[in-house]
């Protein structure tokens, strides 16, 4: 008797696991995944830089850049191509979730430009390559800062 109590008791308990909708899910879902990936381009726009520092201060060669920078091309392109896959396919209900997509997406551009300029400053650190790295390096902090309500213009 008391197996038979248990069992009900545990089936019970599980249904109360999925009382939620799809619908009722999707804002929190959709929060975590917002967090995620303002996280993920602020931590890539802090690793360029910081591998724009190693190599200016010696401490990367050219190769080991342009093998950093690679590997952050090859995700940055992945999750864009899904950020853009979703947005053809209509993914998102509210206007604002795409919209904060399509800016990411935006952003994963630059900085994938970034991490470009970042190679091509490694192969040749001369002044033409050093502004284009540092203009695309300010714009890309300008929307970082703007999607994640920053108002430090100095980084």
């Amino acid at each position: 008797m008391k197996k038979i109590f248990l069992i009900c008791t545990l089936v019970v308990l599980s249904f109360n696991g999925f009382s939620q909708t799809c619908e009722e899910r999707e804002p929190t879902m959709l929060t975590m995944i917002g967090g995620i990936s303002a996280g993920m381009i602020y931590n890539t726009y802090q690793l360029i830089n910081s591998v724009k520092e190693g190599f200016s201060n010696k401490i990367y060669s050219n190769n080991q850049v342009e093998k950093l920078m690679n590997s952050q091309r090859g995700m940055i392109d992945y999750l864009t191509k899904s950020m853009d896959s979703a947005i053809q396919k209509n993914t998102f209900i509210h206007n604002d979730d795409k919209e904060y997509v399509n800016s990411m997406v935006d952003i994963l551009m630059g900085l994938f430009q970034q991490a470009t300029l970042m190679i091509d400053l490694s192969a040749n650190n001369n002044t033409s390559n050093a502004d284009k790295y540092e203009k695309q390096r300010k714009s890309n902090w300008d929307k970082i800062s703007n999607i994640l309500g920053f108002n430090d213009d100095d980084n």
